[in-house]
């Protein structure tokens, strides 16, 4: 493993199923020196099943045979390295397929600890602007020094300003949170005067 993967992410990538396939991949593609091209493998893959409603459906149903066909005549368009078609194919006989979307985060996670990279994940109660991004970027670069991967969420139940999270750190800086704190301290201060 890279020597940028820290403890916490490595105990986290271990107590979760999409875990353990995720940092198994990730090992062989690393040792490949194949780490974000396997990742792009992993999105097209991906990308490939969305956008089939009918494969995405009988999938589940292939046998080992059917699949194996599949798989390799993906792999042939696809370019992907033997060890990968591999990989899918434990997946699928493990019948664990539905996996793949939390198999890939987990994957990208690990390439950004290991190229020194942070990921930002910045909920705001819309989709932000390209100039209030610059502004967000620009702090959270400012705190951490760091290149940092960044994704945005719409939670509009947050009223106002936004949260951020930057591995094990979260900023919560939303309307919503300040509301509740000052509902919070308004129910807990006794009133002057009161018996």
């Amino acid at each position: 493993m890279g020597q940028n993967m820290d403890a916490a992410l490595l105990k986290g990538l271990q107590t979760s199923l999409p875990g353990r396939y995720a940092r198994a991949l990730f090992e062989v593609a690393l040792e490949q020196k194949q780490a974000r091209f396997i990742l792009e493998k992993l999105k097209e893959f991906d990308t490939a099943l969305m956008s089939d409603a009918h494969v995405r459906k009988s999938l589940p149903f292939f046998n080992e045979t059917d699949f194996t066909t599949f798989a390799t005549d993906l792999a042939i368009k696809l370019d992907w390295p033997a060890y990968l078609t591999h990989f899918y194919q434990i997946l699928h006989k493990a019948q664990r397929l539905s996996l793949l979307r939390a198999i890939i985060d987990i994957f990208m996670t690990c390439c950004d600890h290991a190229e020194g990279k942070l990921s930002a994940h910045v909920s705001m109660p819309f989709m932000p602007t390209m100039s209030q991004k610059k502004r967000i970027q620009s702090q959270v670069v400012s705190i951490f020094g760091k290149e940092i991967n960044y994704e945005y969420e719409s939670i509009p139940s947050l009223l106002g300003g936004l949260v951020v999270e930057v591995d094990n750190i979260r900023v919560d800086a939303s309307l919503k949170t300040q509301l509740d704190l000052l509902q919070k301290n308004l129910y807990e201060t006794p009133l002057k005067g009161a018996a």
